[in-house]
């Protein structure tokens, strides 16, 4: 195949270039700061005038179209794929799967139809992109060099972004009493990030957990908010930790083997007749639990 790296320079403009930025800036930065509707909406608008540029660049790359051409399908690329994630459950568990392929985490993604309205800026990018065509014809090496900084950038950001936010309402932390069971019990402190569901506990030796969490080294913790509801309900709705890691190795035999720490533990809530319990299970999922403590939510 033979590539023609000359139609990166299409992204060498500014407005490209300030697009990623934007996305870039707003997802790590503003929506963590602000978390109101205005950041919640910057990354669509973003999204959907870079993802069409993005789309034609790409296939510019590798086949001789016309850049007309190009724009046009990447507009379709870019509507068809923001609005699936956007409204179809199963398109976002499709996304999700192939970010887990790429080492990506699986995230909850959210349904609102206000922000289809974003998809305005499709066309914005067509016309920017027809624009520049007859303005700056010329792949410059300056553009080129830009043009590949946006691109590399963009996909990254794209990646990235897709998923989040899991939520952009507060939830508050939860208190509860922990039977002792899991570990000698008493009282914690149970609370979500709103944007990425990443679970903190105060007292988590009370469930037998490391003293320190969440923590990143030799045993490795994490917490994650596995329900659906937004503001999360964390005295309904399922939540876990995973003590350790496992990692995946393949066999002589085409197949895989799970290969896990001494202490892995995947610790998760489960939600019954009787009440919310913190419920603990080894390298086998399919093993009995280790350990079980229910959790009484405190006034």
């Amino acid at each position: 195949m033979k590539l023609r790296p000359a139609s990166v320079a299409e992204l060498g403009g500014v407005a490209p270039i300030v697009a990623v930025v934007v996305l870039v800036l707003n997802d790590h930065v503003l929506k963590r700061l602000f978390h109101n509707g205005v950041t919640g909406k910057l990354s669509d608008l973003a999204i959907c005038f870079v993802m069409p540029l993005l789309v034609s660049t790409l296939v510019g790359v590798v086949a001789p179209w016309r850049v007309e051409a190009r724009l046009r399908v990447g507009a379709a690329v870019a509507c068809v794929v923001f609005a699936s994630l956007e409204m179809s459950d199963t398109a976002a568990a499709a996304f999700n799967t192939a970010l887990s392929w790429l080492g990506i985490r699986h995230m909850v993604m959210t349904r609102d139809p206000s922000d289809l309205l974003a998809l305005i800026m499709v066309p914005v990018a067509v016309a920017y992109g027809d624009r520049r065509l007859h303005r700056a014809p010329r792949a410059t090496q300056w553009a080129k060099t830009m043009g590949a900084t946006a691109l590399s950038c963009g996909v990254l950001a794209l990646l990235a972004t897709s998923p989040l936010p899991t939520c952009d309402r507060w939830s508050a932390p939860v208190i509860f009493q922990a039977d002792a069971g899991c570990g000698p019990g008493g009282i914690i402190v149970v609370e979500a990030d709103e944007y990425q569901a990443f679970i903190a506990i105060a007292n988590p030796a009370a469930l037998g957990l490391p003293s320190r969490f969440p923590s990143q080294g030799s045993e490795p913790t994490s917490g994650q908010y596995r329900g659906t509801s937004c503001p999360y309900l964390l005295a309904e709705e399922e939540w876990g930790v995973t003590v350790g890691s496992c990692t995946l190795s393949s066999t002589a035999n085409g197949g895989s083997t799970r290969t896990c720490t001494p202490t892995y533990r995947d610790c998760r809530t489960e939600l019954g007749a009787d009440g919310l319990f913190f419920v603990c299970r080894g390298a086998e999922p399919s093993d009995q639990p280790l350990c079980r403590a229910r959790l009484t939510v405190m006034p």
